[in-house]
């Protein structure tokens, strides 16, 4: 008999906005106690700048090279400063075998300008697989060095704050079990979205997240009423404020290549 041949699918899928067209993350988005965190990690009133559903299936699941968010953002989406936060909620458990998401403490301090032109059509794929946009290896090694990297792990319905501009990664996930979380960016209302850098063309994503300025979330009453969204938030088991972030940010020491000290 012919040997079966394993056939792999693709890999991490993402789901985009999903505040916007599912009633349950919309409320969600607008919990209270996820928003007051991130109101008070930036500082002041927010508005969704991103919300997506990651999915990670187990055996074909693959990996996403180390970056920073911000440094695409502020190059391809036109983000003006640091001022926005990641809330990761674990929708599946969430362990070390399959590729759960991993941090460079304190490498939010550090800002890495990345080597080489960023094309126009980056958006299509930057979801998908990390090639533009990723750390040197010296400055890699310089945060590694510097903190080490954590790896938060918990059940189903843990959460993770983590700033816009921390390193970040995940291995692939070739064990049985998938992984799936969802991302939501909390983002100053005075840190809305301008022109991108370097004369690129503006992506349809970073039209999209302009729109998303107009509804910023400080009311809650203006969520929708006709889901809950018990089934989700009452699972968060944990919340770890893993990386926080500061206001006011000074740019001034040249670090090994291209890496700024904030």
């Amino acid at each position: 008999m012919p040997r079966h041949r394993f056939e792999a699918f693709p890999i991490s899928c993402t789901k985009l906005l999903i505040h916007r067209i599912n009633t349950i993350f919309s409320r969600l988005v607008r919990d209270q106690r996820l928003l007051k965190i991130a109101e008070q990690i930036v500082g002041g009133e927010t508005y969704i700048h991103q919300s997506r559903i990651n999915y990670k299936p187990g055996l074909v699941g693959k990996e996403f090279y180390w970056h920073s968010d911000f440094e695409t953002w502020h190059i391809e989406d036109g983000m003006p400063a640091m001022r926005a936060v990641s809330c990761a909620i674990s929708l599946t458990d969430n362990n070390a075998f399959n590729g759960a998401l991993m941090l460079i403490p304190g490498s939010q301090h550090f800002f890495i300008s990345c080597v080489g032109k960023t094309p126009d059509n980056h958006y299509q794929t930057s979801l998908k697989k990390q090639e533009y946009g990723v750390p040197d290896p010296i400055s890699l090694q310089f945060l590694v060095e510097k903190n080490g990297i954590e790896m938060p792990t918990g059940p189903a319905g843990s959460v993770v704050f983590f700033d816009c501009n921390t390193m970040h990664g995940s291995n692939s996930n070739i064990s049985l079990y998938a992984r799936s979380n969802v991302f939501m960016v909390y983002n100053h209302i005075d840190n809305q979205l301008q022109a991108p850098r370097d004369g690129l063309t503006p992506s349809p994503r970073a039209k999209t997240f302009r729109h998303s300025a107009h509804c910023h979330i400080g009311n809650s009453a203006k969520a929708p009423k006709s889901a809950p969204c018990s089934r989700i938030v009452n699972a968060v088991s944990a919340v770890f404020t893993v990386l926080l972030l500061t206001n006011t940010c000074s740019w001034p020491i040249m670090k090994p290549s291209n890496l700024l000290e904030i």
